[in-house]
């Protein structure tokens, strides 16, 4: 019985050292990109595991369930968080699956344009992760929506409906708008990705689904998304890529021209048209009018 209790003590120890090493190699990420880091949630990582399961057991691969299926938890992320016991319905899920093991996961993730942006997210404070059988799945959510989800508030004219599990509960939409606020502010007023001396830089973008493209042999898309806590207001004047003094041939998506309306306002992506070269120092240069004022910045990475 002694032995017993060694081993199972051994597993758990193991169980939650990986987990800690996932939740650091996304922090690390996020932090290098200029976004606010994440707390482990283990509710988020029941509902995590639980759609790991469904789409093991069944041979699917995406976000939603049936109810006729079997390991059915919620036909859709928000359902299945509810489930699980997390206050608040919104939710940022991301899926892969066949990577060796989880960095390798977020690496291709963060090498498509969607789920990279999923990932990069900054009105998110917690996250819940699981892997089941090659496939991985991460929820993300607000801890602090969650809480006002399990409170009482006197009726108000202006309310946010159908957020939280319970669907009778409504949340005054000031106090919704101050807690998104406060999440936000501790982020940098831009997240980008590759970040600033990155090296090991992926040199083409990864297939997702939706597909971001139908072009073939792209490169890997450089993102930009300005936190609106500090910009009401964004022009770009100039997003380019050069190497050397070179300028690599792109293309500029936003929300306006986004094939799949997954892009929303204050993201903006450029596109290499083909794919980058390896072993080479690449420059980022972005002019943009923000609240009325013309500002220069660039920075550089590395491909592997």
């Amino acid at each position: 019985m002694v032995v017993m209790k060694r081993v199972i003590f051994l597993s758990l120890f193991t169980i939650n050292f990986c987990f800690a090493n996932v939740l650091s190699y996304i922090n690390s990420i996020r932090k290098d990109c200029g976004a606010n880091s994440l707390k482990y949630s283990k509710t988020l990582s029941y509902a995590a595991k639980k759609h790991a399961i469904y789409l093991t057991t069944n041979h699917e691969f995406g976000h939603s369930e049936s109810k006729y299926k079997i390991n059915y938890f919620g036909s859709m992320p928000w359902n299945r968080i509810a489930n699980a016991g997390f206050g608040s319905k919104a939710v940022v899920e991301n899926i892969s699956f066949g990577e060796k093991n989880y960095k390798a996961s977020v690496d291709k993730i963060m090498a498509t344009v969607y789920h990279r942006l999923a990932f990069l997210n900054i009105k998110v404070d917690s996250l819940g992760f699981n892997k089941y059988d090659g496939i991985y799945v991460y929820d993300m959510g607000n801890s602090k929506i969650s809480s006002l989800c399990k409170q009482s508030f006197p009726f108000g004219s202006l309310v946010i409906q159908h957020l939280c599990k319970d669907r009778e509960k409504n949340l005054p939409l000031k106090l919704f708008k101050y807690t998104l606020d406060l999440t936000k502010s501790h982020s940098d007023k831009i997240i980008i990705y590759p970040y600033n001396k990155q090296k090991n830089v992926a040199i083409s973008l990864a297939n997702e689904r939706p597909k971001f493209t139908y072009a073939k042999g792209c490169g890997l898309p450089i993102s930009v998304s300005f936190n609106n806590y500090y910009y009401k207001s964004i022009t770009i004047k100039k997003f380019e890529l050069k190497f050397g003094s070179r300028v690599v041939p792109s293309k500029i998506v936003t929300f306006r021209n986004d094939r799949a309306k997954k892009i929303k306002k204050g993201n903006f992506i450029l596109l290499p048209l083909h794919k980058l070269k390896y072993k080479t120092k690449y420059i980022v240069i972005l002019n943009f009018i923000a609240n009325g004022k013309l500002r220069k910045i660039s920075w550089s990475f590395r491909t592997r």
